[in-house]
């Protein structure tokens, strides 16, 4: 049993660790965006779409950083935003991912569509590729943080009864 536990709690740490690496790179890379939007003052994308996505990122990023902090101090109540989020953010991919292959397979095989220079691009963009990595990513460590969340449940009923 305690072997199984701290076998979680490694998987766990580990995940979320890479979990949260890819968040802060995720979040840098973003902020770069930000930061070259607002200089050249480009247009190609709603802002509304940019600022969803920006808002999604810094979310994930802020709710890992505070799940691998619960995971050192064994706080299972802290584990909830990263699911809660991680839960969201996996089912924004789930619906996008396919959405953006359906399109893409639409925009490629049909001549009846026309699409601007605009869709093209924002078709094109390789940021989608981010999407696809983190889709199993969510996945994987929703599952593993999870286990986690409830081994630790465990763990604190059990010391709270005796018996």
């Amino acid at each position: 049993m305690a072997a199984e536990r701290s076998k979680t709690i490694w998987c766990c740490f580990c995940f979320v660790n890479v979990t949260n690496a890819t968040c802060v790179l995720a979040t840098l890379s973003l902020c770069s965006c930000i930061v070259s939007f607002f200089i050249t003052a480009s247009h190609d994308a709603p802002k509304s779409a940019k600022g969803f996505e920006y808002l999604v990122t810094f979310l994930w990023t802020a709710a890992s950083a505070l799940a691998l902090t619960a995971i050192g101090c064994k706080i299972r109540r802290a584990l909830l935003p990263y699911l809660i989020v991680n839960i969201i953010f996996t089912v924004y991919l789930t619906v996008y991912v396919p959405s953006y292959v359906i399109l893409y397979l639409l925009m490629k095989n049909s001549t009846d569509i026309q699409f601007s220079e605009h869709d093209h691009y924002f078709l094109r963009e390789t940021r989608y590729i981010r999407n696809f990595v983190g889709l199993p990513i969510c996945l994987w460590s929703t599952i593993v943080v999870w286990r986690c969340y409830r081994t630790f449940g465990r763990d604190a009923s059990e010391e709270l009864d005796p018996l």
